[in-house]
């Protein structure tokens, strides 16, 4: 008996003090153009006519008719979403106050952003790339 407890200790302890582990950085190499964006409004935007997404290592560039618009570091990791459920997460700039969130979902060569606040009357946006580089 005494030994069937020290082992559902030793395997509670271990769950209990496993780290979150971060996501390697590179499944999102390369250069994303958006095609739509979404609050209010659905907006569709025209190939080369958007802003891109450039993600190199964990740095990432923010552009805009070919001028960088912001740019700094990102980290990919897991996280809960609004829905509770666990999904992946992108904390920019080693944002991570409570409340406002970023999530993605990567489908081939398509990059689903949510930016947005964990309230329900907390601003939202949801933008889509379409990778066209590496």
């Amino acid at each position: 008996m005494k030994k069937i407890l020290l082992l559902s200790l030793l395997f509670a302890g271990s769950i209990s003090c496993k780290k979150d582990k971060d996501i390697s950085p590179e499944v999102l190499a390369g250069t994303w153009e958006i095609r739509r964006q979404q609050t209010d409004v659905l907006m569709v935007i025209e190939p080369g006519k958007g802003e891109q997404l450039r993600f190199t290592g964990n740095s990432y560039e923010e552009r805009s008719q070919n001028r960088v618009r912001r740019s700094g570091t990102f980290r990919l990791t897991k996280g809960f979403n609004v829905e509770g459920a666990l999904d992946d997460r992108i904390i920019f700039d080693n944002q991570t106050e409570t409340g406002a969130t970023t999530f993605y979902q990567l489908m081939g060569d398509s990059l689903t952003i949510r930016y947005g606040s964990m309230s329900n009357n907390g601003g939202w946006m949801i933008s889509s790339y379409k990778k066209i580089s590496n």
